[in-house]
């Protein structure tokens, strides 16, 4: 999901640890940042992520990645995260996310900090290991490296939400509304780079030679927001798809521009 530069206590991940047997006391984690090329430590304030009890919200560690792409937990208190025997338990991974600005540490927008589990990092007391309620001893895991979808780090980002339109009956016609939607803008402006459509027919004869996207200023569209254009047409001539008028097969896609119509002004 998108989340906010400077944004506290993002969840990164989760875990879902499961003892055999007997219950485990989990004493501590290996983590590692995967796809490396597109995050780096810095995305974390303080390199830091806080390791969390999902069943009581109770934070019970943190990791830090000192230098490069793996971390290893704090020592977990015995007791702390108890995975019972024959079950499961799931601990929640956060992390307080570095702000963007010129002076950094971000200086862009577009990291896809993904926070993983470290399979290959069980050996001894290094790395993940638990500890045998019963028998008093320690315990490794045996699963793999995990692999989380991670979390896009924006400044500033747009959501897109639907609006009804007045009516679903449509007869022959010109400026006939096909579809409403509105842009909010989350933590600063947002420049639109281009807005694609699906197009469905249930008919072959229920056509449209031209497309024209239009900006409002108001929920009710009833104010044209002239910022663009006079009439608040954001593809100039109605072109879309590169330059196209007549009605595209299955995709429509309008770029705000009023000359060149396979890029953004």
């Amino acid at each position: 999901k998108i989340i906010s530069a400077g944004a506290a206590g993002v969840e990164l991940a989760r875990l879902k640890f499961s003892a055999t047997n007997e219950a485990v006391d989990l004493k501590q984690v290996a983590f590692q940042l995967s796809s490396v090329a597109s995050n780096t430590p810095t995305d974390l304030v303080g390199r830091q992520i806080t390791l969390w009890d999902a069943d009581t919200n109770t934070q019970i560690g943190t990791a830090v990645f000192p230098t490069a792409d793996n971390a290893t937990s704090s020592a977990i208190a015995s007791g702390a995260f108890r995975i019972p025997a024959n079950g499961s338990k799931t601990m929640i991974i956060k992390g307080d996310i570095a702000a963007i600005n010129v002076a950094g540490p971000l200086t862009n927008s577009g990291d896809l900090l993904v926070v993983d589990y470290d399979g290959n990092n069980v050996t001894g007391t290094n790395g993940t290991y638990g500890s045998g309620v019963s028998s008093n001893t320690n315990v490794a895991p045996t699963n793999t490296d995990t692999a989380s979808n991670g979390v896009r780090i924006m400044k500033a980002y747009p959501t897109v939400a639907w609006v009804d339109i007045p009516t679903h009956t449509l007869a022959a016609g010109s400026n006939k509304v096909l579809y409403r939607f509105k842009v909010t803008a989350t933590n600063g402006d947002v420049a639109l780079y281009k807005t694609n459509f699906t197009i469905g027919s249930s008919t072959i004869s229920a056509t449209s030679t031209t497309y024209g996207l239009y900006a409002y200023t108001d929920a009710g569209f009833s104010t044209v927001d002239t910022t663009f254009s006079a009439t608040g047409i954001l593809n100039s001539g109605n072109k879309f798809n590169g330059g196209q008028s007549t009605q595209p097969t299955g995709n429509l896609t309008i770029y705000p521009a009023k000359t060149n119509y396979a890029t953004t002004t």
